[in-house]
């Protein structure tokens, strides 16, 4: 068994919170140092190297996610970077609770995923690359913020990527249509593609534009999104009151003519 773990692509550990809210590992396995850069003996004794390697911009999300799996009693999951050797790698770790005689064990497996994480850099470029010359407007949101906007949609709202991003959804949507923009949201969120309908946006120069939206879920940079295609619809709509305004008055002019046609 302890050969098999040693070979394990991922290092084994478990990791005890004991009643006076000391910690350490009391168990982590030796290919700790082939994979995080960490010697095994080393990191029971400090657990803290392990922190340590965190990268520095991750750090605030490995946190927050262990105090909320800490609150909540439940299990653990978090990805991010590590800097090993002097260089970035990301990882994956993920482990259960337990509660027993007052401690706190958490049993658990660290895997590297630097090698997905950068098949999935590669395949959002090629996205990007691909939606950026495209004749329609392409945006990704998550949580309701804008991430990512084509040149397209940015020209359509007047706005540059840096006016877009981070922007919420709801702001540029008509107000008459953002109860109706809401729900179609949540049905994404749970999963459903949805088919185009027409809304109104207003740009961010004021101009109120009519549009055609549709919205499929998505995966952005390894995350749960939300994708919408978005046609610029405004000069159609223009062409077709003004085609009914014609018919219209010619209808009046025709049953107007004092004589029998």
């Amino acid at each position: 068994m302890y050969n098999l773990i040693q070979h394990l692509p991922g290092v084994i550990y478990e990791f005890t919170i004991a009643p006076d809210g000391s910690k350490s590992f009391t168990f982590i396995s030796e290919n700790c140092s082939a994979i995080l850069g960490i010697d095994a003996s080393a990191a029971r004794e400090k657990y803290e190297m392990l922190e340590a390697i965190i990268f520095e911009a991750d750090r605030e999300s490995f946190y927050e996610s262990l105090c909320t799996s800490f609150h909540q009693r439940t299990e653990w999951n978090w990805e991010g970077r590590i800097i090993k050797e002097n260089t970035i790698r990301w990882i994956e770790t993920r482990s259960n609770y337990e509660e027993r005689e007052g401690s706190i064990i958490r049993k658990g497996i660290v895997l590297d995923i630097t090698e997905r994480k950068i098949r999935e850099q590669e395949s959002e470029l090629r996205y990007q690359s691909l939606v950026e010359q495209l004749p329609i407007g392409v945006g990704v949101h998550m949580g309701g913020r804008l991430v990512f906007a084509n040149r397209y949609a940015c020209t359509m709202m007047a706005a540059s990527p840096s006016d877009l991003i981070g922007k919420s959804i709801i702001e540029l949507v008509h107000p008459r249509y953002r109860e109706k923009v809401v729900e179609r949201m949540a049905r994404v969120v749970r999963g459903e593609s949805l088919p185009m309908v027409e809304e109104k946006f207003i740009r961010l120069d004021g101009e109120v534009i009519d549009v055609e939206v549709g919205a499929i879920p998505f995966t952005y940079n390894g995350l749960p999104a939300s994708q919408i295609i978005v046609r610029d619809i405004t000069d159609r709509k223009k062409a077709e009151a003004e085609k009914t305004k014609n018919e219209t008055l010619f209808s009046q002019l025709f049953n107007s003519v004092p004589m029998g046609v």
